[in-house]
C-alpha cells in the first residue's frame, strides 16, 4: 500500500510541476503587458498606508511596503513585497522578493524569485532561480519548480519540488517528492515523513541530514531522455491545474483592456442581455463562417497573410468571448448590471470564470458549455461593434 501511495505521489508531482514550468512561459510575456498602460518607472505603496483590496500594481519597479485587505496582483521587472496582504498573492516579474505576511495562497512566477516572508497558505512558486529563506514561514503545503532551487526555510507540511539543482537545508514537517538531476541534503535537512525522489543519480545526504520515514529511490534516466506517460488519474489532475491555469491568465488579460478601456467589458455584455438570440445567431455564424474563410484565403498565394492576420483575431475573439460571458453571468448571478468599480468587476469576472471552468470539466457535455460560450461571446463581440453604446458614439 505504501508503494502504490508513492507512486501516486511521483505522478502527481509531475503533473504539478509541469503545471508550475508551464506558467514559466507566459511570466515574460505577462510581465511586460503592464507597460502598455502605465508608464511609471516605479509603483510604489507607501508604509503605513492600507488598501481596501483587491490591490493591483504594475511598472518596472514595483514596491509595496503598506498593507493591502485583499486578493494582491502585482507585475514588473523588480518587485518587492514587504506589506502584509489579506488575501492571496499573484505575482510575476524578473526578479521577485516577498517578505511581507501573507493571509492567503502566494502564485510566484519569476526569472529569480525569494520567498523571506509568512504565509498560512500553499505556495506556489516557479523560476528560473527559487529562494526558500531561513526566516520564511510557510503556511502548509510547498510547491517549487525551477533550474536552482534551495530551501533553507522550514516546511510545516509537504513538499513537492523538481529541479536540475535542488538543496534542501531545513526541516520538512511531512513528505518530500523531489525530481532533480542533483539532490542534495545538507546538514539541517530534516525530513519527518518519507523521501521520495527520482534522478539519474542518488541523493547527497550529509551524515547530519534525517529522515523519519521511508527513502524511496527512484533512477531515471535524465529529462532530456525521459518520456513521459500520464494515466487517467493524472490527466485529471492536469484538467484541474489547466483550468486554474486557465483562470488566472483570463483575469490578467481582462485587467489589462480593463485599465486600456474601461467600459470594453460592460460594453461588450449588455447585447447578452438585451439581445440574446441575436447574439448568438452572430456569434454562430461567425464560428461556422471564420474558419472557411481562412481556408478560402490560405490557399491562394496572395491570401495567405490575410489568412495568418485573420486566424489570429479569430483565435483571440474567442479568448476574449469568455471573459466576456464570465463577466455576463458573475453579473447576473449577483444582479450587478451597471458599469462597477474596478475592484467590484473583478469579483464579477471571477465568479463567471469560476463557473465557467468548473462547467468545462464535466466529462462529455463540457464541450457542450464551450460551445455556448464561443457562439454567444462572439456575437456579443459582433453586435457591439455593429451597435456602439452611446459612450463610443462620443469618441
Amino acid at each position: 500500500m505504501k508503494q502504490i501511495s508513492n507512486k501516486l505521489s511521483k505522478r502527481k508531482l509531475s503533473v504539478i510541476i509541469f503545471f508550475l514550468l508551464s506558467l514559466v512561459v507566459m511570466a515574460g510575456t505577462v510581465s511586460a503587458q503592464p507597460h502598455v498602460f502605465n508608464r511609471e518607472a516605479r509603483h510604489t505603496h507607501q508604509e503605513g498606508e492600507t488598501i481596501d483590496g483587491p490591490g493591483f500594481f504594475a511598472g518596472d519597479t514595483v514596491q509595496i511596503d503598506g498593507d493591502i485587505n485583499g486578493t494582491t496582483f502585482a507585475s514588473g521587472d523588480q518587485i518587492e513585497v514587504n506589506g502584509d496582504i489579506n488575501g492571496a498573492l499573484f505575482v510575476i516579474g524578473e526578479s521577485v522578493r516577498v517578505n511581507g505576511e501573507v493571509n492567503g495562497n502566494v502564485y510566484g512566477l519569476g526569472q529569480k524569485i525569494r520567498f523571506s516572508g509568512q504565509n498560512d497558505g500553499e505556495v506556489f512558486l516557479a523560476g528560473e532561480t527559487v529562494t526558500i529563506d531561513q526566516e520564511a514561514q510557510t503556511g502548509r503545503d510547498l510547491f517549487v519548480a525551477g533550474m536552482d532551487v534551495l530551501i533553507y526555510g522550514e516546511v510545516p507540511r509537504h513538499l513537492f519540488l523538481a529541479g536540475e539543482s535542488v538543496t534542501l537545508n531545513s526541516m520538512i514537517g511531512g513528505d518530500a517528492n523531489v525530481t532533480g538531476e542533483d539532490i542534495t541534503l545538507n546538514d539541517s535537512a530534516s525530513i519527518e515523513g518519507d523521501f521520495i525522489y527520482e534522478s539519474p543519480n542518488e541523493a547527497n545526504m550529509s551524515q547530519n541530514a534525517t529522515v523519519a520515514g521511508q527513502t524511496d529511490y527512484t533512477e531515471r534516466e535524465p529529462w532530456d531522455n525521459m518520456e513521459w506517460t500520464i494515466g487517467q488519474q493524472e490527466k485529471w489532475l492536469f484538467r484541474v491545474l489547466f483550468a486554474l491555469w486557465s483562470l488566472i491568465s483570463a483575469l490578467v488579460v481582462w485587467l489589462v483592456i480593463r485599465l486600456l478601456r474601461p467600459h470594453f467589458w460592460t460594453d461588450n455584455t449588455r447585447p447578452i442581455s438585451t439581445i440574446p438570440l441575436k447574439t448568438m445567431g452572430f456569434g454562430l455564424l461567425a464560428l461556422i463562417a471564420t474558419p472557411f474563410l481562412i481556408i478560402l484565403l490560405m490557399v491562394t498565394l496572395i491570401g495567405i497573410p490575410m489568412g495568418i492576420i485573420l486566424a489570429l483575431l479569430y483565435g483571440i475573439a474567442l479568448y476574449i468571448a469568455k471573459i466576456i460571458v464570465a463577466l455576463f453571468i458573475g453579473s447576473l448571478i449577483l444582479k450587478a448590471y451597471d458599469r462597477e468599480s474596478l475592484g467590484k468587476e473583478f469579483l464579477l469576472v471571477l465568479l463567471g470564470l469560476f463557473i465557467l471552468e468548473l462547467l468545462m470539466l464535466i466529462p462529455y457535455i463540457g464541450w457542450i458549455f464551450g460551445f455556448i460560450v464561443a457562439i454567444t461571446g462572439l456575437g456579443a463581440l459582433l453586435v457591439h461593434r455593429r451597435e456602439p453604446t452611446e459612450h463610443e458614439a462620443t469618441y
